[in-house]
């Protein structure tokens, strides 16, 4: 799982600014066929397209391997 959060207040992310990439074992492909390199660049880019001041004070990305 690779999620990007965001926010104003530190640590309370916000609905609107969340995304979750599932990455699946078989193949490291997610549900859409992209793989998981793939899924992270996605993932990186939504990140810096949030980098913003005007829109939100903080933004996160996470790799979880569940």
């Amino acid at each position: 799982m690779i999620e990007v959060v965001a926010g104003v207040i530190p640590l309370k992310p916000m609905d609107e600014y969340t995304k979750r990439w599932a990455i699946t074992e078989e193949g490291w492909q997610d549900k859409t066929g992209i793989s998981a390199m793939q899924a992270y660049g996605l993932a990186v880019e939504y990140m810096r397209s949030l980098w913003n001041p005007q829109r939100v004070n903080w933004v996160q990305c996470t790799w979880i391997y569940l």
